[in-house]
């Protein structure tokens, strides 16, 4: 069943050495979902090899946070252009903690794009 889907950021991400995330109001949405879907839109992209990763990360009182999954790992985005990545991550990790978020950080030399990402949010049944 399909508990949300929703645009969770909309960000001039403007420095590949650090890593962007979702705000803190989507941390307990987020972490309700059991598998997730991502739709990732980059506009306005500058910089040479312009990569982009998305990571999950999840923790039990939203202060220390934990690895959980890479849905979205170094692809490359087109500089100038409109682009779209796609990531799921299908509940096969370990089991998270109360709340969820999602950071992205860019790759490449002096990369700087919009990123827009939506995210749908599932039970596992």
């Amino acid at each position: 069943m399909i508990l949300y889907c929703t645009k969770m950021m909309n960000e001039l991400v403007d420095n590949p050495l650090n890593t962007f995330f979702s705000p803190t109001e989507y941390n307990a949405a987020l972490g309700k979902a059991e598998k997730y879907f991502f739709q990732v839109r980059t506009t306005q992209v500058s910089g040479t090899s312009p990569t982009l990763t998305l990571l999950l990360e999840t923790s039990n009182d939203g202060v220390l946070w934990s690895s959980r999954s890479t849905p979205i790992n170094l692809q490359v985005i087109p500089s100038n252009n409109a682009g779209a990545l796609f990531g799921q991550e299908l509940g096969t990790s370990s089991v998270g903690g109360m709340y969820t978020r999602f950071g992205i950080k860019l790759g490449g030399t002096l990369t700087v794009a919009f990123v827009e990402v939506w995210v749908t949010g599932r039970t596992a049944v």
